[in-house]
């Protein structure tokens, strides 16, 4: 039966009549951003109203039982949390604050499902139960480039209301309610989703967004704003053309999601004529190599444009705190206590810190395979700055090659960006790596066959890697690793070959002397933020 949305406020928490209950419910139920129930469930609060105690006229909990109501796994995570947050407290009214009562709240249960039992305005003090059950939200269930093209293109028609038509909103409600902004936005989501709905979370991300783009520009400073049109196709194509981008993809040379931009023509024209030569052979770009004079020129217009607000690029992530942050990259290379190219930059060296490549077995959904498919390596920066690197097939579904994601382990997991996997994998020739690496699948075994040849090689390269401080997770023995990874063989060939590269990756890493890999994972943060003189200028709004 299919699931339907409803309002957790005017659906579910209304039926609570007593204020301080209802704030720490609304506590609890707000941290998820989308409630879904059964399509026809008799415990749907709202027609059922008499199963809340407080609806009832005898102010008895359901007799049908807990109240059955979903959201994703996330949002069960985030009501798990709080429930634990405010476990065993209630409110003094004298005193103003929550104290300890274990009779008001209980939960029992994880996550795919979890069961709270609240008292709340019953005669008898019998708990009313809910449970919370995950599952998948129907903007989970979109396909992840049509969703990001929809959270993009409302991003920039906020921006568009409110800097060339000087609209503005005090609050997401009523950029919400904005008649022009929400047409848009449902239109915007059935086109390109195929959702009939724009939850709330969307509403209050691009009021947030929007909030901090102000503060850093003014109403009327641009004129054209972008995704894919004419400048986003003229300037993906130049850069790919010129062989600035790696393997052709613009974001490699700028992560920019949108543009701002006055005088578009004007200033097509003008980089065109300014770095029109003919692109010549054996120039192309690398970390640590000779920069193509012409891209240096080519950014250092885009940064000049930049500063005098007529070509502004933006990268967009969904904001996850209590306002969107601003960041800005590659813009500020001539001022001195900005050399780097980043406001906001938390430091400038990066050392290794610990790897971990887990090799233990584990079931999931009936399946025996391995606990993780990934490999997740740990760098340290000055102070609490810590980014983990994940290192895993850029698809898990076949034969692939790695990825090298950072995450901020000091803000929420924030990913930083996808580091260009040329650019990384070239590092080992730039740093004299005395064992090789190969960033192709077929250099790996496909097969357990395969890997059954040459056991004694790869035994001796995990046991480099080991050695080398490396963790496989709770194996007991080199050997448990290796007759791990040859039973994945039979049950997912193509994560077994992912491992197998990762662990190779690793043993070349470990090849380097300890100043050469710090110097390595310093390059990695670099790159993953897209940052240094190769990349153009962007903002990051997340």
């Amino acid at each position: 039966m299919a699931k339907i949305g409803f309002d957790i406020q005017n659906d579910f928490l209304a039926y609570i009549k007593k204020k301080t209950h209802k704030d720490q419910m609304a506590g609890v139920f707000g941290k998820a951003s989308t409630w879904l129930i059964q399509e026809g469930s008799r415990d749907k609060p709202r027609p059922m109203g008499s199963q809340w105690p407080s609806g009832s006229k005898s102010k008895e909990p359901a007799k049908g039982g807990a109240i059955q109501i979903c959201t994703n796994v996330a949002g069960v995570q985030k009501v798990q949390r709080e429930c634990k947050n405010l476990q065993a407290k209630k409110w003094n009214r004298e005193k103003k604050k929550w104290e300890s009562d274990s009779s008001n709240i209980k939960m029992s249960g994880s996550d795919p499902v979890i069961t709270l039992g609240f008292v709340l305005d019953t005669k008898n003090g019998k708990q009313q139960k809910v449970q919370v059950i995950s599952t998948r939200l129907p903007e989970e269930q979109v396909n992840a480039a049509a969703m990001t093209r929809a959270q993009e293109l409302g991003s920039l028609f906020v921006f568009e209301r409110a800097i060339r038509h000087n609209e503005s909103w005090t609050t997401w409600e009523k950029l919400k309610a904005d008649p022009i902004v929400s047409k848009y936005m449902k239109k915007l989501w059935k086109d390109v989703c195929k959702l009939d709905q724009v939850t709330d979370d969307w509403y209050e991300n691009f009021w947030k967004q929007n909030q901090t783009l102000l503060k850093k520009c003014s109403k009327g400073d641009f004129t054209v704003f972008d995704r894919e049109g004419t400048f986003m196709q003229w300037v993906s194509g130049y850069v790919a053309g010129k062989g600035w981008a790696s393997k052709g993809k613009k974001d490699n040379w700028n992560p920019a999601d949108i543009w701002l931009i006055n005088n578009e023509d004007k200033w097509i024209k003008h980089l065109e004529e300014h770095t029109d030569e003919k692109h010549r052979t054996n120039m192309r770009a690398r970390l640590r190599d000779r920069v193509d004079p012409q891209l240096l020129q080519f950014n250092a217009i885009m940064r000049d444009l930049w500063r005098k607000k007529q070509i502004w690029g933006i990268s967009l992530k969904k904001v996850s705190g209590d306002e969107a942050l601003w960041s800005e990259v590659n813009i500020h290379w001539n001022t001195v206590d900005k050399f780097m190219g980043l406001n906001q930059l938390k430091t400038t060296e990066y050392h290794y810190l610990s790897t971990l490549c887990d090799c233990t077995k584990k079931e999931k959904k009936g399946i025996i395979t391995l606990s993780t498919q990934d490999t997740s390596l740990v760098v340290q920066g000055d102070g609490t700055t810590k980014y983990k690197f994940q290192i895993k097939a850029n698809d898990s579904q076949k034969f692939s090659g790695l990825k090298y994601e950072p995450s901020d382990k000091a803000a929420g997991a924030a990913r930083l960006g996808k580091a260009t996997v040329e650019y990384v994998e070239d590092l080992f020739k730039q740093y004299g790596s005395s064992r090789k690496f190969v960033g192709n699948t077929s250099a790996y075994p496909q097969q357990a066959s395969e890997f059954l040849d040459y056991e004694k090689k790869w035994l001796d390269r995990i046991k480099r890697v080991a050695n080398a401080g490396v963790s496989f997770g709770g194996v007991r023995s080199f050997q448990e690793i290796y007759d791990n990874l040859l039973f994945l063989f039979s049950i997912q060939p193509q994560v077994a070959n992912s491992k197998l590269m990762q662990i190779t990756w690793l043993d070349a890493f470990f090849s380097l002397s300890k100043k050469d890999r710090d110097k390595f994972v310093t390059d990695m943060v670099f790159i993953a933020q897209k940052m240094g003189l190769r990349y153009g200028p962007f903002a990051k709004i997340y």
